[in-house]
């Protein structure tokens, strides 16, 4: 069986530590929290990126997805407001790059 936890839960830990406390407690992956401290827009280079990935690796894990942060976000795809709306898709290309990066093949969309 093939079980994975959203990486949210470990709101206060670091992704390398998040990480490995993951591949302690026996899942197969991690679904990405794309919000702070985590996975959020531009906090993460390319390069730490490909990092996590590697580590991914050492443990044996799979980044299953990336769910971009919307609660409490200064984020909607559906307001009418069009600068809110262009940065709000703006912000999701960027989720699927990062995702892309991590090796994750799904992208959680929340339209709000």
């Amino acid at each position: 069986m093939n079980l994975s936890v959203a990486s949210s839960v470990f709101v206060n830990y670091s992704l390398q530590d998040t990480i490995s406390l993951v591949a302690q407690a026996g899942y197969d992956g991690i679904d990405f929290w794309g919000g702070r401290p985590h996975v959020y827009r531009h906090d993460h280079s390319q390069p730490d990126l490909e990092g996590l990935r590697r580590l991914l690796k050492t443990y044996n894990l799979t980044a299953v997805s990336l769910m971009p942060a919307f609660y409490r976000y200064p984020h909607s795809l559906s307001l009418p407001n069009e600068v809110v709306r262009q940065d709000s898709l703006d912000y999701m290309r960027q989720c699927a790059d990062n995702a892309a990066i991590l090796g994750a093949k799904i992208l959680l969309v929340v339209p709000l």
